[in-house]
């Protein structure tokens, strides 16, 4: 048989097919390490046989295909951050659904809406405005426990503000609707009700918005907008509208909490991201090493810049977050303030309202493309293992540095010394 026919028969029976006993034999070990790391070691690269002494096989040369991984691993990282973006919306629901009488209720519950007036609260529940006095000034700006994001007078100005001036604001102007709100919603919106489409993000909640600029820049009452007054300087906006507010957080509040937690982020601490930022990590210490110290990569103990960990990192994470945005994507929506019983007592004529998911076509284009790039990225970064014109070692362990494995190399090299006497 062929050597290089030999090395690939060898990895896909005892590297993946017998993989199965390995891990059982590594159990009945006692978790033995040498018992599971050894056929990966051997198995899991081509260990340099990727071409024979006759120079046949497939040895991709000057780093290509480590530069190719990184690339596409980079832009892996590049669409998740677009897509799981903490300024795209999550959710959207209708103003005036949250702020309607429910029909039917009695005593203090008599024309009450499931968004209701501060005055309404009691003490131990605060508004948006005393969750971030709390969170700026401490524990006692406010004897509130509990918060919600909206309450009557908030929202009525969003919807009031977005009625008002032009629905632009900088001085390059910039729409607050640049897409067509009827477009993403099925409550067919008239230029009269328009605002009432309210739409959450995980930090900005706004009113009648539907640009990812106006998202990301949430102006709001305590924002000067500034333009150029066209004598090289600036001055106040008075045009724009208030029509967003800033907000510590969907999770933080408990009307919106049950909003939170469907949908991947692009935080610093969502595990998706930080998997895919050691994936990146691991994809460009290997090329500089490819570039610059190649012998680095056969030492022992490298297995974690082989081209495995980043791969499946890269595939595990676009397969989860994925699978996570299209549970939310299929998802009918969630009950807006789910624990108002808890807060205000049971309502026999409650009339819930639902946040729906926010699920637009730059939405799910992004997505699709973290998907393809998150597998490209796991099938190039494995390949480097294979198929790039330098060994790998699949060791992650520092057995090779043992005591008794030390022994044995030179052992090794004194016989060989010996042999060519």
């Amino acid at each position: 048989m062929h050597a290089y026919v030999k090395a690939w028969a060898d990895i896909i029976l005892h590297g993946f097919l017998l993989l199965p006993w390995y891990i059982f034999e590594w159990i009945i070990s006692g978790f033995d390490s040498k018992v599971i790391c050894l056929p990966v070691k051997r198995y899991w690269s081509m260990n340099g046989k990727n071409v024979n002494e006759d120079g046949k096989g497939i040895a991709v040369p000057f780093g290509i295909l480590e530069g190719a991984a990184f690339v596409v691993t980079a832009l892996a990282m590049f669409y998740f951050n677009k897509a799981a973006c903490m300024d795209i919306p999550v959710a959207y629901a209708d103003a005036s659904k949250l702020l309607l009488p429910m029909d039917g209720a009695v005593g203090a519950f008599t024309n009450k809406a499931l968004v209701r007036a501060y005055t309404d609260y009691p003490s131990y529940l605060g508004s948006y405005i005393d969750e971030r006095a709390k969170s700026r000034y401490g524990k006692l700006s406010s004897e509130a426990s509990e918060f919600t994001l909206l309450d009557e007078d908030l929202l009525k100005a969003l919807v009031s503000n977005c009625g008002d001036g032009t629905k632009t604001y900088g001085s390059t102007a910039v729409k607050y609707d640049e897409k067509d709100i009827n477009a993403m919603t099925s409550f067919n919106y008239t230029s009269v009700d328009v605002c009432n489409f309210i739409t959450f993000t995980e930090k900005c909640v706004c009113a009648g918005v539907y640009s990812e600029q106006a998202w990301f820049d949430c102006v709001g009452t305590s924002n000067k907008v500034m333009k150029d007054d066209g004598a090289s300087g600036y001055v106040e906006d008075t045009t724009s509208s208030a029509l967003c507010v800033k907000h510590g957080g969907l999770n933080k509040y408990l009307d919106t909490k049950s909003m939170s937690g469907h949908m991947p982020t692009n935080s610093l601490y969502d595990v998706h991201h930080i998997a895919l930022m050691c994936a990146l990590l691991m994809s460009f210490s290997r090329f500089v090493a490819r570039l610059m110290f190649p012998c680095e990569l056969k030492k022992p103990g490298a297995m974690w810049v082989n081209g495995w960990p980043a791969g499946l990192l890269c595939l595990i994470s676009s397969m989860a977050a994925l699978d996570m945005y299209t549970k939310w994507e299929l998802n009918e929506g969630v009950r807006y303030f789910t624990d108002s019983h808890y807060m205000f007592g049971y309502n026999s004529a409650m009339v819930w309202q639902t946040a729906h998911p926010f699920i637009d076509a730059t939405v799910s284009g992004n997505w699709g493309s973290f998907r393809l790039f998150g597998v490209l990225a796991f099938g190039l970064n494995v390949a480097c293992s294979f198929f790039s014109d330098y060994s790998y070692c699949n060791d992650v362990t520092t057995l090779a540095y043992t005591k008794a494995n030390l022994k044995r190399v030179r052992e090794r090299t004194r016989k060989a010394k010996l042999a060519n006497l």
